[in-house]
């Protein structure tokens, strides 16, 4: 059995739904996710290959410290420097 509209009006508006509409609905829903996902750079990798915060700690005073929150320059020896300016060097 085909479908067969009984006026044009029924048609023209099935095309503005499938054509305006819905891709307007689909639009909005991934704005809502997109804003839902959070802030994806606040996490780093640390040497050990596990996920840390990042973020600003308390008080950093010794590279240890530095190096959980902020990134590990590929320098040798180790240093770390934080977003204020302070620069940590490992000593082990």
């Amino acid at each position: 059995m085909i479908f067969r509209p009984k006026s044009k009006l029924i048609i023209i508006i099935i095309i503005i739904i499938i054509i305006i509409i819905i891709p307007l609905i689909l639009l909005a829903i991934g704005i809502i996710l997109m804003s839902l996902r959070g802030d994806e750079d606040a996490w780093i990798q640390d040497r050990n290959g596990s996920w840390q915060k990042h973020g600003n700690p308390a008080e950093v005073t010794d590279f240890n410290t530095c190096a959980k929150y902020f990134p590990v320059l590929l320098t040798y020896p180790e240093q770390c420097k934080t977003p204020d300016g302070k620069n940590f060097v490992n000593k082990e």
